[in-house]
């Protein structure tokens, strides 16, 4: 038994996302594209994404780049999606742009591509979305394309932006 979830047990094998080298290419996705104004998306205030977090603004910070935060934590698990897209929506309104946004996930990134559509804002003209583990079933019916990182084990690490209908193509 190997225990490849997020919390530790002394007794199991552990596999877990090498965080520095994951932070490593998202620094560079968006230091690479010229992004300036660059935050760290983490709306669910847990442990693992807080630690990613702060890897990412540390590294942003050697490289020169102030990160900003769009992170709360929620009244209660069973928060609706309107309170927290509301929500979002007044923080992204107040952004520098263009803006680079590194998302815990890929659910909270399609959470932000949302909000960004609701607030009229272009993805990626205004806010490019950077997000994590390459969920299929949350990418494949977001309405534009979301930059994410992929983790493969055997075929090594890259970032993957799949070409979906912006948008603008859809209204």
């Amino acid at each position: 038994v190997i225990n490849v979830g997020r919390v530790s047990n002394d007794e199991l094998p552990v596999v877990l996302i090498d965080e520095p080298a994951l932070v490593s290419m998202a620094v560079e996705h968006f230091v690479s594209r010229g992004f300036r104004n660059v935050s760290w998306c983490d709306a669910h205030m847990i442990r693992q994404p807080a630690q990613r977090g702060a890897l990412f603004v540390d590294a942003l910070k050697r490289a020169g780049i102030e990160c900003g935060t769009l992170a709360r934590e929620r009244r209660s698990k069973r928060e609706n999606w309107s309170v927290h897209r509301k929500w979002l929506f007044s923080r992204l309104k107040l952004l520098a742009q263009p803006h680079g946004i590194f998302c815990w996930d890929d659910s909270e990134a399609a959470n932000l591509i949302e909000a960004c559509h609701a607030a009229h804002l272009g993805i990626p003209e205004d806010v490019a979305v950077l997000g994590v583990n390459n969920d299929e079933l949350v990418c494949e019916t977001l309405r534009v394309p979301l930059s994410r990182r992929q983790i493969r084990r055997k075929q090594g690490q890259r970032f993957e932006n799949r070409q979906k209908k912006t948008s603008r193509q859809m209204q």
